[in-house]
């Protein structure tokens, strides 16, 4: 690969996931799902007020990946994380359920 190869890796969605997953390790990703997936199965759905509100505050955020609609911090794909009641923002910028 020639020097050019680093901006074919940025220019296709397939590359931002790889470099999401350089900034997240996918094993750590995984872990973090399967320990918090309680929690949020008995949590449930959040309303649509506080996806309106969520999704607010990660499209403003310095973390998100547009182009990949995935937090930087975590790895978690947004639209999905801010459904989730129990979820939380790794930068605290939205809590979870109690």
């Amino acid at each position: 690969m020639g020097s050019g190869s680093g901006n074919l890796r940025m220019a296709t969605p397939l590359g931002r996931i790889f470099l999401l997953m350089d900034n997240k390790n996918i094993i750590e990703q995984f872990n973090n799902f399967i320990s918090s997936a309680p929690d949020y199965i008995l949590a449930g759905l959040s309303d649509a007020d506080t996806i309106t509100a969520r999704n607010a505050k990660c499209q403003s955020c310095e973390h998100l990946d547009l182009a990949a609609q995935r937090c930087k911090l975590c790895g978690c794909y947004v639209w999905a994380k801010m459904r989730a009641a129990a979820a939380k923002c790794p930068d605290n910028r939205w809590p979870g359920a109690t």
